[in-house]
């Protein structure tokens, strides 16, 4: 009979905990880019004395073929904001113009 009443208490707590999610990484911090770099398959590499973060990609159609692709860790951080950003856009999808002006290009 207590399992009744519990239940909706849990429902409840669970629903608020959800709506609140973490701030998204602003990645200005260096030593934070390079952990979640890591945690996301880069390799930070020292490339005459400056700082990479590099991934391989397997290449489309080979089995063995790699692409490497390096970045500077400003580059990465601009490429984490934006892959962020499309991620959000691709769950919320973008808004269609409604305006006017806006439609038109103006």
């Amino acid at each position: 009979m207590r399992v009744h009443l519990l239940l909706p208490l849990i429902a409840l707590v669970g629903c608020t905990y959800s709506l609140r999610s973490p701030p998204p990484p602003k990645y200005d911090d260096l030593a934070t880019n390079a952990i979640i770099a890591q945690k996301n398959g880069w390799k930070i590499v020292d490339k005459g004395g400056n700082q990479l973060f590099c991934r391989a990609d397997s290449v489309t159609g080979s089995r063995v073929r790699t692409r490497t692709t390096c970045m500077t860790p400003e580059q990465w951080a601009k490429f984490a904001r934006e892959a962020e950003r499309n991620a959000v856009e691709g769950i919320h999808g973008r808004q269609p113009c409604l305006n006017p002006q806006c439609a038109s290009g103006g």
